[in-house]
This record gives structure tokens, sequence and C-alpha cells, in this order.
């Protein structure tokens, strides 16, 4: 008996089991059907109009039936269950949505409803079920009832639904959910986030649940108690434009409007905000007559103010800072955290209705005898002008010169607003456009309206040629920005093409630090402008570093300033070629997308070279190792004849290559395709060095084939250089012993790579040769005989005669320490193999005893 006893429950739990799963999967397939069939969940289905279900006209007492048969698989234990069971609840009550169903409350107990709503405002399925349970539990005349500890009082720690509706911002259903709770309110939960029913019906706006609160006798609601997150009741109604007698209930119920909320701000900064002027008006009013003024001048988020906090907001609050200012006695002249006074605000912001709310708040001052600070600094040390100026604020720039602004106060950085003007590109990341020339004339009329002048003439004082903490004008500074409207604005107004800033540097030199991918070279401009107003321009002036523009220029690999320079009467016979230091300059490889980086590099260097010697430049080798030395920093070699195979065979590059072209007649598809002597006959390094991809942009291209491509054809444009003058090195190298024609065969199968080995290669012989040739030098003039130099290579010479003092000692240093390295080497080799031969000997002679012992091993068993 007690087997089949076992069997038996056994049988019923698997039933159980398996009608669960009947059930779960009945309800997914009926769940489908009703998807399938086109039931739809929009907003237009749970707001019908009751005319459209009066025509079924649904049977109360089948609902029932329905509910109690839907009752029988609810499971408050199973989430999954529940789920399911939501939206077969949701389906079936969907004829009552607007009617009430008392007998809901027969069905199931108030734990479950809660437990229901719960579920609701927590669903997350593709029926937005809480449209339509909450508010059919509100109609069937549900209430909440609490749980009750041992002396009888409500349990108020605890998360009801409407703290999850709240976070979830469920609107709609948050009034319903407070019908519910009708009747508790000296029940005031509260959850873990220290949020209470109280704090929820006042941002939601719900003016009778308030005032029940309020009006409670056994509630102990602190109408300014903050949540845990620091949030107050009266915040919390202002932060959502909602009915102004919550907010004269909260004032009237003793809420402090100056208390802070979590960010610091006030009511006022709030009020000023979200309402109108008379609104703000009357809760102004209210707030004094219940004995609470507000504070006009409180501080709030990063010490800003409520007249800075409507400022911000722009002109749609005009008549809220009129009000402000004329009612509220607000003071224009407090500072944010930062420094910023209310014109800061407004000059920082570029809006046109910022000069509306400025003259405002002239008027305002002026009404109020209340002088307006118009100088006021920052803590970068900016004045309202100079934020007019670097935002580009024509009109504001007007005003605030026309009302008296210094125009020639400097920030922290020496800035004046006139250098401002001609860093705006920097500020704004956008070219100027002209712009920058149209603030800059704005400012010129306002200057000489208050009687100043620039560099030319004028009384007052000298703004054109005023400089910043590094001893810029701002000549210099709209130079470094290639903004020729402004360098001829400046030219016309007296500035002097010849100043130096504390590194001596003048605009000249600040044309030849320019980055070769900037855009157009106008210094040819400049000195044309420059003859125009009469200013004459230094070209061969040196800065502290002991360098001239021309050599700038060549170490920037600016072609056209090179010209521009020679053509206007720079020097050549002082010229000293850029030290490799000189050419490593920042050098952003994404910088330009119409050209490739590495070519661009590697055709500069050698077009300067070209350039200059067209002028009668002669290079020796020393340049030559230079600009060797600059091609495997920057690595402009072709790694491997396989980049040059993909990119012949990649589908996408060669459809790419063929719109590129470096000539009517040539594209980037047959440049790859020909050989380095064929290309040079076709090409010049001009125009690889001109050359921009339209209509393609590079950045189309992937970067792995960009880059390969790149240096691909850096190494067909510089292979006659490498070829040449590595010819040269490599007859030094092999000291004459093979013909010219001989070497010629071998160096044409090496790359650009091998070839600037071989040269840089005689450097380090002519280094090893150094100590030898200065020995022999000190030896002669000891003797007073003459030094034979007529029979050494004439690189050697040169090496000599261009070097110092302290590069000599420095290179002798460096020779007798590999003598001294080379003498320990040989000496641990020495006693290394000392060692050998002691080891071996060892060994021998253990061998021999081995020896010995077994032939008398032998004797003895004999």
């Amino acid at each position: 008996m007690s087997s089949s006893s076992d069997e038996s429950d056994g049988n019923s739990e698997i039933s159980d089991i398996s009608s669960d799963y009947s059930v779960v999967g009945l309800n997914i397939f009926q769940i489908i059907h009703r998807i399938m069939s086109g039931e739809s969940n929009d907003d237009d289905d749970d707001n019908d109009d009751d005319e459209n279900n009066d025509d079924n006209q649904p049977d109360p007492a089948r609902l029932a039936e329905q509910i109690k048969h839907d009752r029988r698989r609810y499971n408050r234990d199973a989430q999954i269950k529940r789920e399911l069971f939501l939206e077969e609840f949701y389906h079936s009550i969907g004829a009552f949505k607007n009617r009430p169903f008392p007998q809901l409350r027969d069905i199931y107990t108030a734990a479950e409803l809660d437990q229901l709503l719960l579920d609701a405002v927590e669903h997350d399925g593709c029926f937005r079920v809480w449209r339509r349970i909450v508010p059919f539990v509100a109609r069937s005349g549900h209430k909440h009832e609490p749980e009750l500890d041992d002396a009888g009082k409500p349990l108020l720690r605890r998360t009801t639904p409407i703290h999850r509706a709240a976070r979830r911002r469920l609107k709609e259903v948050i009034p319903h959910l407070f019908e519910i709770y009708d009747g508790l309110y000296d029940a005031n939960y509260v959850d873990g986030a220290g949020v209470t029913h109280f704090h929820l019906a006042c941002k939601f706006g719900q003016f009778e649940a308030c005032a029940r609160f309020l009006a409670s006798a056994n509630s102990k609601v602190d109408v300014n108690a903050p949540t845990g997150a620091g949030d107050r009741p009266l915040h919390l109604a202002l932060s959502s434009p909602s009915d102004l007698r919550l907010i004269e209930l909260l004032l009237r119920a003793g809420a402090d409007p100056n208390r802070p909320d979590s960010t610091g701000a006030t009511a006022l900064h709030l009020i000023c905000r979200k309402y109108s002027s008379e609104s703000a008006r009357r809760l102004f009013e209210l707030s004094e007559s219940c004995g609470r003024p507000m504070d006009v001048d409180a501080p709030g988020v990063l010490g800003r103010t409520p007249l800075h906090a409507t400022l911000i907001l722009g002109g749609t609050k005009a008549d809220v800072v009129d009000f402000l200012l004329r009612h509220g006695g607000a003071n224009p002249n407090l500072a944010t955290n930062d420094g910023s006074t209310a014109l800061h605000i407004l000059c920082g912001k570029g809006r046109p209705c910022d000069v509306v709310l400025a003259r405002l708040l002239f008027r305002a001052c002026r009404r109020e005898h209340l002088p307006l600070k118009l100088d006021a600094r920052d803590k970068e040390g900016d004045t309202p002008l100079h934020v007019a100026a670097r935002r580009g604020h024509q009109d504001m720039v007007t005003l605030l010169l026309e009302m008296g602004a210094h125009p020639n106060l400097a920030n922290v950085r020496g800035f004046t607003p006139l250098h401002l003007i001609c860093t705006r590109e920097a500020v704004t990341g956008r070219p100027s456009n002209g712009e920058n020339y149209a603030v800059a004339q704005t400012f010129y009329r306002g200057c000489v309206g208050r009687g100043g002048g620039g560099g030319g003439g004028g009384g007052g004082f000298d703004f054109v040629d005023a400089r910043d903490a590094n001893g810029n004008t701002a000549m210099h500074l709209a130079v470094s920005k290639n903004d020729i409207a402004l360098v001829s604005f400046l030219l016309e107004h007296g500035a002097d093409p010849n100043a130096r800033n504390k590194f001596g540097s003048t605009p000249l030199h600040v044309f030849g630090e320019r980055s070769q991918l900037f855009g157009n070279d106008w210094t040819a401009s400049f000195f044309g402008m420059s003859r125009h107003f009469g200013r004459s321009v230094q070209v061969d002036v040196r800065d502290k570093q002991g360098r001239t523009p021309l050599e700038r220029a060549v170490a920037s690999l600016l072609p056209e300033t090179i010209d521009a320079l020679l053509d206007n009467g720079a020097d050549l016979s002082g010229f000293v070629f850029p030290s490799v230091r000189d050419f490593d300059r920042d050098r952003r490889e994404n910088s330009d997308c119409t050209t490739f980086y590495k070519m661009k590099l590697a055709a500069g260097a050698l077009v300067c070279v070209e350039r200059l010697a067209k002028r009668g430049y002669q290079l020796d080798v020393s340049d030559v190792l230079t600009i060797m030395k600059f091609f495997a920093r920057h690595n402009l070699f072709e790694r491997s004849t396989r980049n040059l195979k993909y990119l012949r065979n990649n589908v996408e590059f060669r459809d790419l290559s063929r719109l590129m072209k470096f000539k009517p007649d040539l594209t980037l598809y047959d440049l790859i395709r020909l050989r380095p002597e064929e290309a040079a006959k076709r090409l010049t390094y001009t125009d690889y060095y001109q050359f921009r991809s339209s209509p393609v942009k590079l950045r189309d291209i992937p970067s792995s084939y960009r880059s390969a491509c790149g240096a691909h054809l850096a190494e067909k444009l510089s292979r006659k250089f490498f070829l040449g003058w590595g010819l040269d090195c490599f007859v030094q190298l092999t000291r004459h012993r093979l013909p010219t024609l001989c070497c010629e065969m071998i160096i044409q199968h090496l790359n650009n790579k091998d070839l600037c080995n071989i040269c840089l290669m005689t450097e380090i012989k002519a280094t090893k040769n150094l100590k030898w040739q200065m020995e022999h030098v000190i030896k002669c003039n000891d003797k007073k005989i003459p030094a034979k130099t007529t029979n050494d290579p004439r690189w050697q010479i040169d090496v000599i005669k261009r070097n110092n003092k302290k590069r000599r000692a420095k290179a002798t240093n460096n020779l007798e320490r590999q003598i001294d390295d080379t003498k320990c080497k040989k000496r641990k080799v020495a006693e290394h193999d000392g060692w050998l031969i002691e080891d071996i000997k060892c060994k021998q002679k253990k061998r021999v005893e081995a020896k010995n012992n077994l032939n008398w091993k032998k004797e003895y068993v004999h």
C-alpha cells in the first residue's frame, strides 16, 4: 500500500507540473494568436470612447466568470506565470476599461491586488498593461490596506506601486494609484531612496493628495523634508509646471523657498526657469505675504543667481529678467564661481536677443542708480568685451564700446580683445571666412569713437601692436591662423610687420612655421600689402635660436614661402641648412584628407631642395645626410613589395584610383604601375606636392591602403635622389676599387632604405676617422709641418670644418670609449680562451686517470 501511494503522489506531482507547462504554453499561443489577429496596443486602443463599446454591451457576469477562471492560474510565487497572467488579464478587461467592476474585490484579496498593481507598473512586455489594469483596479473600489506592526501602527518603510510608477515616469496612472491609497494620508510611505508619497504627490501635481496629507491630524509630514537625493517638496512641485495652488499650499504650510535642493538651486531659480513673469510675480508676492521672502540673489548651481540662470535661457525670458531687475532688485554685478557676471553670460552666447537683454540691464542699472561694471573680470581675466570678441558678437562689441568698455585690457594670458579676434578660429574650430575681419572693423570703429588709435597714429591708446604674455602682437596671431584679411586690416591701421615676440620671431618667422597642410600660402601677398601700405619688411632677421625666416620655411617644407622670401631679397649666402631636429616638428598624419601624408612629406623635402638649388644653393654631403635622416625618422620608405601587389589587386582601391588624377592624362591607377624612371619623366616634385584628391576623398579609402600608397609614392618620387647620392657614397665606401658602371649596376637592385643606410654609413666611417685626423693635425702643428689633407675625401674635410670644439671633443671621447670597449672585449676573449684551454687539459688529465684505474682493475681480476 505504501508503494502504491508513493507512486500515486509522484504521478500527481508530474501531472501538476505538466499541467502548469501546458497552461503556460496555452497562454503563449493565445497571446501570439491575438497579436497575429491584429489586436493593437496603441494609444487609440486605450482611449476608445464608451460609445464604441456600447454596441457590444459587455456582460459583467461573463467577465466575472472569465476573471474567476483566470484566477485559478494566478500564482504569486512564479514571476513568469504572473507576467503571462497580466497579459491575459489585460485582454480580458478590454471591454470594461472605462466601467467600474466592483466584483473584483470579491475575487481577489487585497494583497493579491497590491501584487497585481506592482506587476502592472513594472511590466515591460509588448502590451502596456499598466494603462488599462491600474485604472480598472481603481474603479473597482479597491483601497489599500496597510500592514501593521505589533503596536498596531502601519509599516511605512516599503516600496509601493506609486514609487515604482514614479521611477518609470508613468504619469497617467499616478492619480489612479493615489485614489487607491486614498484615506491613508496618515501613512506616508517611504522607499529606500528616502522618497515619500508626499514628495511624489508634489512632484506630479496632485493638489488634493497634498492637501489631505497636510490636513491629516495623524500625519507627520515635514514640508521641508528632503529626499535621499536632497530634493524638497517645494522644488519637486516647481520642477514641472503644475497648479500654482499647490505651490501656494506649500508656502502657506511653511515651505522655505530659500533652501537649496541637491544641485544648489533655490525655488526662485526654478520659478525663473519654468514660469512666466506673471507667475513669478504672484509667487514672489505670496512668499512675502507668508513671511518668507525669496532671496533674489541667492547663489545656485556653479554660483549662478536667478538672474544668471534666466539670462542663460535667452530672449524667451526677457519679461522675467525685467521683473527680477525692476521688482526683485537683482544685482547684475554679482559673479558666478568662475567670475562671470550677467554681462559675461550675455556676451558668451552669441544670440541676437542678447543685445536686447544687455540694453535692459543698462536701463535697469540707470534707473536704480546702480553702476554696471563693464570691465569686470572673470577668473581668466576676461572682461565682457573679451568674451564678445572671442565669440564674434559684433552687436555686443559695439554696445560695450558705446557704453564705455576699455578696449585694450589684457587677460591672464596677456590677450587683448583684438588678440582674441585674431585667434577666433582656434576657439570656434572653424575657418573665419571673413567674419574676423568684420569683427575687427567693428572693434576698430568703436575704439576710434573712444579716441583710440592704431600704431600709425591717433590719440588715446595703441591697440594694434599690443603684446600678450609671449610678446606676440595681433599680427603674429593673425599670421599663425593664415587669416590674410586680418593681416591686411592690421597693416592698414599701422601694425608693425617687423615686431618681434619674446622668442625673437617676426611675422615672417610665423609664416615659415606654419604646417605644410595648412592651406594657401600668403607670404607673397604679405610682402605686396606691406609695400602698398608703405611698410618695409626685414627678410633676414634672426630669432633667438639664430634662424632666419628662410631657414624656418625650409624646415617646415613650404616651397611657396621659400620662393616668396627669395623673391623679396632673402640672402642665401648666410643660409644654414636646418638640422634633423628642426625638421622634426609636430606633424599630424590625418590632418589633411586630400593627399597622401608620406608622399606629401617626401615631396615637400625634395621640392624645397630643388627650389634652393635653382637659386644657386649647393647641397653638401651633410645636407644630404640630414634629408636621409628625415626620411628614416618618418619612415618614408616602402616596407615591402607585397603592399604594391595588394594595391594593384584590390578592386575598391583600383576603382577609386582611376578617379584621382595627378595630371589630366595621368591617374593614380596609371602612376602606381609606372617605373620610377618613367614617373620621373612625367611628374616633378612639385606635381606630387600640389596633388589634391578630387573628387574622391581619401577618407573613403581604408587607412591600410592609404598608408601603403603614400609610402609607395614617396619611394617612387625620391628614387632619383637616392640613386644619385647613394652612388657617390657607395663609391667612397669601396674606396674607388670598383668601376662606376659596376657600382651603378649594384645599387640599381637596392631599395631606398638600403641606399639611405649606405649614405649614413659614410657618416659613421667619418666619425671613426675623426680621431686619427685630429691627431695628425696636432702632430703636424707641433712639427710646424702643414697638414696634408689633399688626399682625404672631400666629405671628411667638410666634417672637420663644420664641427665645433664641443662636437670634436664629444666625438673624440666616443672614439676613445669605443677603443677601450674593444680592448676590454679582446681581454675578455683571451681570458675565455685561457679558461677553455685549462678546462680541456683538466678533462684530458681525468681521462688518463680513469684509464689507469681501468688497467689496474684488469690486472687485479687477472
